[in-house]
């Protein structure tokens, strides 16, 4: 991982990279300048270790760019991975409020950029600003929620569909763009959807019948539209 100080001559550039995350979107530019006075850009290459579980966070990392693997244990083999981290997100958070170690490691998936925060400055910002701290506890919501769609993904959708799904949101992800990269391999993509590798192609096979074009790491979707239905079918179909 490579960590740079943050220039001066950047800040105004990384406030407003951090109004993009919904938390930030209405503090106070002074805040966010406090904020940032001490932050630093760090950059990773897929695989690397940005934290591991059982240590407590100093820095709170506000990815700017990038997915980050969320593994059980120390290491980041793909069968251990519990939840892919997408930017615009914060990652120890809940942590930093509460003062607990990691319980999980957290590993690149692809090229990561982040913006480390002192966990001190957002505390003392947090004390001082009710409403931020508000967003924040929104955030953290928002973070449940998402996980207990993924959770009622897994339980109630065919594999083919989860596919499906992440591919929409990858889209999503990438403007609508019906024609953007895979951002990390297919073994990272077949732990995330919780299916072996097998299982994953041939959900591939079934989606390039409905127009999902998948070449190395190219995907390409001609109509969004008919995998939107497709979500919409029985899971026992």
């Amino acid at each position: 991982m490579k960590n740079t100080p943050l220039d001066t001559n950047e800040l105004a550039g990384a406030v407003a990279r951090v109004r993009l995350v919904p938390v930030f979107s209405k503090a106070p530019v002074q805040s966010l300048e406090f904020l940032l006075d001490q932050a630093e850009f760090c950059h990773l290459e897929s695989g690397e270790c940005l934290a591991t579980r059982d240590t407590i966070p100093d820095r709170i990392h506000i990815l700017l760019k990038g997915h980050v693997g969320m593994f059980e244990g120390e290491t980041h083999q793909s069968d251990h991975l519990v939840d892919l981290v997408p930017a615009p997100q914060m990652i120890g958070l809940s942590e930093a409020l509460l003062k607990e170690p990691y319980g999980h490691s957290f590993f690149a998936a692809d090229a990561v950029e982040s913006l480390a925060l002192p966990v001190e400055r957002l505390v003392s910002l947090v004390a001082d600003d009710p409403h931020l701290l508000q967003s924040m506890i929104g955030a953290l919501s928002l973070r449940l929620h998402s996980l207990v769609t993924q959770i009622n993904m897994l339980k109630t959708k065919r594999a083919d569909q989860r596919l499906a799904e992440h591919l929409l949101s990858l889209m999503r992800e990438n403007r609508g763009d019906d024609s953007f990269d895979l951002p990390y391999d297919k073994k990272t993509l077949a732990a995330h959807l919780g299916i072996a590798p097998e299982s994953l192609s041939r959900s591939i096979a079934k989606l390039r019948k409905m127009g999902v074009t998948i070449d190395g790491k190219r995907i390409t979707i001609a109509d969004a539209g008919v995998l939107e239905e497709f979500l919409f079918e029985s899971a026992t179909a």
